[in-house]
This record gives structure tokens, C-alpha cells and sequence, in this order.
């Protein structure tokens, strides 16, 4: 969950019982939590993102140079199987996601974000079927869209 300013949350949300499966829910307050919308998958301008049923971390960035304030989100993009991690960003408070990078390919399951300096993201990262847990940094900014879906 992240703060978006003047009692707005944002909600990243691991699906164990929503309709639909094999992605990614997001939901939105107004009012710090008191109430909130319906759960959402996609949205007009962004398709479902995949998703296993796995914990996803997100970050809010408070600014990032010429863009405003983001979110940064890391999940384990694939519909069935934990893996295929995922860093995205968002400059719409959530709405579309238009920077992705694979962070990793391979086996990947929980993790932790953290800011650092100059627009870096700090990234913890469970992967290799739980045997390993790594830490690994990227830029904002400097990732592409490389089709991670």
C-alpha cells in the first residue's frame, strides 16, 4: 500500500480469492482507508498484469526528476508460476504501469523495495525456488519497456 496524498491510498493486491485469476488487483481510498473502491485488474489504458497469488512490494517515490512523484512496483509477473520478477513504475498514481524491466527470469517470490539516492531503487529480492534471498539495485528512469507483461 502506498500514500498518494491528501488521504489517498493505493493498494497492490495479491489475489487468493477475487474472480479473476492469474493477475494483478489494485484498489484505491480517498479517505485514508476508511473506504474504498471496487478492486480493480486493468484499467482503460493498461491490460492485466500477471500475477501467481504472491506478495508484490510498492514503493511511492516522492519525486523523481522531471516526472513528478511515482510509484514503483516489484512482482512476480507470471500468471501460474512464482517468477519472472518484475519492476515497474507508474506516473499516474497507479493507472497505467509504462516502465517495466525483469529484474529476474528465474524462480522469484517475495521482496522489499527501499529509495535510495538519484532515483535508485534498492530491491531485495526472494529467488532460486526460496533458497536464495539477494539485494540488487536499479535507476528509474533507465528502465525501458522491455515487453515485460
Amino acid at each position: 500500500m502506498a500514500e498518494m496524498g491528501a488521504g489517498g491510498l493505493f493498494a497492490s493486491i495479491r489475489n487468493n480469492a477475487l474472480p479473476e485469476t492469474g493477475v494483478r488487483y489494485f484498489n484505491t481510498s480517498v479517505d485514508g482507508g476508511v473506504t474504498w473502491g471496487t478492486p480493480y485488474f486493468r484499467t482503460t489504458n493498461q491490460p492485466p498484469l500477471p500475477d501467481p497469488k504472491c506478495q508484490g512490494s510498492l514503493l511511492r517515490l516522492m519525486a523523481v526528476e522531471t516526472k513528478g512523484p511515482a510509484l514503483v512496483m516489484l512482482n512476480a509477473a507470471h500468471p501460474t508460476a512464482r517468477s519472472n520478477a518484475v519492476l515497474r513504475v507508474s506516473y499516474d498514481q497507479g493507472r497505467t504501469w509504462p516502465e517495466s524491466k525483469v529484474v529476474y527470469g528465474g524462480s522469484s517470490a517475495y521482496s522489499a523495495l527501499t529509495e535510495g539516492p538519484s532515483r535508485e531503487i534498492g530491491i531485495l529480492l526472494e529467488i532460486d525456488n526460496y533458497k536464495r534471498i539477494v539485494f540488487t539495485r536499479r535507476v528509474i528512469g533507465e528502465l525501458s519497456n522491455d515487453g515485460a507483461r
